[in-house]
């Protein structure tokens, strides 16, 4: 949609199959947010990979559903080129073990990139409501 950019990338092969759908949400959610020319690069993990890049750059030692990663603004980029807005890391195992959803946790995670948070209560209801709202789009458009 409207020239962005989703890479997919399964780091396991057990997540392959999902790696179209995944793509096709982004795109979507993306969209949706309003964004153009702006790039994502999304990544299938299993919950030993999570867990590593969470101690690594967050300081947790445990495995998490979703983790994004922002671009720094400052980045430099060329003109007229897409802005890269970071990756997002999905570990759908750990995801369904929670009975969690993977198009929802794949939104949470870009609305991070977009600049969202849920550090307040009014944040955190302000992302709740876009994230209620963006989920019953896609769910509805996908069928």
């Amino acid at each position: 949609m409207e020239g962005n950019e989703v890479s997919v990338l399964s780091l396991s092969r057990r997540f392959g199959k999902l790696e179209r759908d995944v793509l096709q949400a982004a795109l979507f959610f993306l969209g949706t947010l309003g964004k153009k020319s702006v790039s994502i690069d999304v990544f299938l993990v299993n919950e030993r990979r999570m867990r590593a890049i969470n101690k690594k750059y967050r300081g947790k030692n445990s495995s998490a559903n979703v983790l994004a990663f922002k671009e720094p603004d400052d980045f430099p980029r060329l003109p007229n080129h897409t802005m890269r807005l970071g990756e997002v890391y999905l570990s759908p195992a750990y995801i369904k073990e929670h009975d969690e959803e993977l198009d929802y946790m794949l939104l949470h995670g870009i609305l991070h990139l977009a600049g969202f948070n849920h550090e307040n209560k009014s944040d955190r209801i302000r992302m709740e409501k876009i994230e209620e709202d963006f989920i019953t789009q896609w769910r509805n458009n996908k069928f």
